[in-house]
């Protein structure tokens, strides 16, 4: 191909305006051909510096993969020089894919993006806009900048009065801490109704007695270090008897027994006002109490949990 020789003045002036900087190409691996620039041409191994029509601005293009070997063609242009390079079409592919190229996928492209690795937004040059808490929420849309919080709060933490990690808006019970897992109540104590289902949960009478003998007093024990234990825990105290005497009679006696374990609960510091009372009377007797078994068993008192 038949090409003006470049060199540093006297003939190429006749043929090139006047030069700004100086360039070389090879062309067919066979000819080093040097040239000086004309209007906004450079060629530096596979990138191209150029002009488009009269625009006076350059823009860089990455050719990687651009044949060597493709055609040149140089010419004076009108106040520029144009150059062509034909590409094979893996080429010209190749350059789509880079101009067009997006790695992060926020919709900025890699060439204009000033995060390339870092998903961001367009009105931020392609990087994240600040976000000082870490939030998820912007600092420009975030009503507490400085405090986490949730997106669909303007950026603020949800309100949570008892301060059990559960925010007012999902808690059961918003005024007394609690825990996730039970809707912010408190825990059910487990130990406590383990014990309430349990046999265990009996305190027997003597015959028209409420009074507590050693056993029972053993039993309670038991059940006051659980109170212990759980201290936000109501329970209810529930007095029976048996058929003996009259139905009155029966009714207050069930009473008593129930005021005597409640009693001794208060007796071991355990606040009366965690503490309720009934009596059942002999409505609710166990077994046959034409039977002495039957008349025995019913002359009881148990423990109730309260349960909100």
């Amino acid at each position: 191909m038949a090409l003006p020789t470049a060199g540093t003045g006297g003939e190429q002036d006749q043929f090139w305006p006047m030069p700004k900087f100086y360039f070389s190409v090879d062309i067919d691996d066979l000819t080093d051909l040097s040239f000086l620039e004309v209007s906004g041409l450079e060629v530096e191994a596979d990138n191209i510096s150029y002009r488009h029509g009269n625009d006076p601005s350059f823009g860089t293009i990455q050719m990687p993969g651009v044949k060597k070997s493709g055609n040149l063609i140089l010419k004076k242009g009108v106040s520029y020089v144009e150059v062509i390079i034909e590409c094979d079409s893996e080429s010209i592919k190749e350059i789509i894919r880079v101009q067009t190229s997006d790695v992060d996928g926020d919709g900025v492209l890699d060439k204009d993006d000033q995060c390339i690795d870092v998903a961001g937004s367009i009105e931020n040059e392609g990087c994240p806009l600040p976000d000082s808490d870490n939030d998820g929420v912007a600092d420009k849309d975030d009503t507490c900048p400085n405090e986490a919080g949730a997106l669909d709060n303007k950026g603020c933490p949800w309100p949570d009065s008892d301060s059990d990690g559960v925010a007012d808006k999902d808690d059961r019970c918003p005024d007394e801490a609690g825990t996730v897992l039970n809707e912010g109540c408190p825990a059910l104590p487990t130990q406590l109704v383990e014990f309430i289902e349990s046999d265990q949960n009996l305190i027997l009478f003597a015959i028209n007695s409420a009074a507590l003998d050693t056993e029972d007093k053993t039993t309670l024990e038991k059940i006051k270090v659980l109170l212990e234990e759980y201290p936000k825990t109501m329970i209810t105290v529930e007095g029976y008897a048996s058929k003996d005497g009259s139905e009155s009679y029966n009714q207050k006696l069930s009473e008593e027994r129930a005021a005597a374990v409640k009693a001794y609960f208060v007796s071991k510091n355990i606040d009366v006002q965690r503490i309720n009372t009934l009596g059942f009377g002999e409505n609710r007797t166990v077994g046959d109490n034409n039977t002495m078994l039957g008349r025995k068993n019913s002359r009881r008192a148990k423990i109730r949990l309260n349960i909100q």
